[in-house]
């Protein structure tokens, strides 16, 4: 509904410091963050730090390079760097310990939250402009509370941009796991609990919800069981028992592992 009010609360981040900033750590990790993410760092191609991260940035942001940690794709994302299936991938979502309340606004999606050491969210706007460059795909990592582990990949994914909110493409499912995401979410509208979507409210968390949902991986942290936790349905055909941790990463299409000599 192009009548949704988004309220205009920026998102947070947590951080180190970023180029000439002076962002300090603080002692909360959701309440002392700084009110945005960064900005671009005024030499393009001057190394520095982000989350006790090294990073560097490159003259048009377009080249996925990594150093230790981190990988940069425009050079105002900072984003830490995952090892699975051959490398090149960017996390946009991490959930591991509950450290981060996930119920949040719109304009916190849309901006962005968490600490890129542990639990965050990269923010609509980010991942719009990230999968809008290219054809990107899709990893989803699952852990439950026995240590077992499975995964889902999609060969295409995309969002749209706020305007259109954030609306998701999500398509050619393989994995290890039965699919709980595209089969249901693709094509719907990414809402919050303040967009005047009830499947958000309820399950307090920001996701593409339908009536309401067979994935919900921004929801409630609880420890095994939960009626809006981060649930992926399949994985016990319930949607009352919470997940672990999830990571959610993408990676372009075209990416090839570099190899060494």
């Amino acid at each position: 509904d192009s009548s949704r009010d988004h309220p205009s609360n920026p998102g947070h981040w947590r951080g180190t410091g970023c180029g000439d900033s002076s962002w300090k750590d603080g002692p909360d990790p959701i309440h002392s963050l700084p009110p945005a993410p960064p900005a671009f760092i005024p030499n393009p191609s001057s190394p520095g730090r982000f989350q006790g991260f090294e990073f560097h940035t490159f003259a048009d942001g377009s080249s996925l390079k990594s150093l230790s940690g981190t990988l940069w794709i425009f050079p105002d994302i900072p984003i830490s760097r995952p090892f699975p299936a051959g490398g090149g991938w960017t996390v946009i979502q991490r959930r591991q310990d509950g450290s981060v309340d996930f119920n949040r606004t719109w304009n916190e999606y849309k901006e962005g939250f968490g600490d890129l050491n542990g639990e965050f969210w990269l923010g609509n706007d980010n991942i719009h402009r990230m999968t809008s460059q290219g054809d990107y795909s899709l990893r989803i990592d699952l852990e439950d509370w026995n240590n077992k582990h499975k995964h889902a990949f999609y060969q295409v994914f995309s969002i749209e941009d706020e305007e259109n909110f954030y609306r998701l493409h999500v398509d050619g499912f393989s994995g290890t796991v039965e699919d709980s995401f595209a089969w249901y979410h693709d094509k719907r509208s990414f809402s919050t609990p303040d967009s005047g979507n009830i499947c958000a409210e309820i399950s307090h968390g920001g996701w593409w919800y339908h009536q309401c949902f067979f994935s919900n991986l921004n929801g409630v942290y609880y420890k095994m069981l939960g009626p809006d936790g981060i649930v992926w349905y399949s994985w016990k055909d319930t949607d009352y028992y919470s997940l672990r941790k999830v990571v959610m990463m993408i990676r372009p299409r075209t990416f090839r592992p570099h190899l060494s000599p």
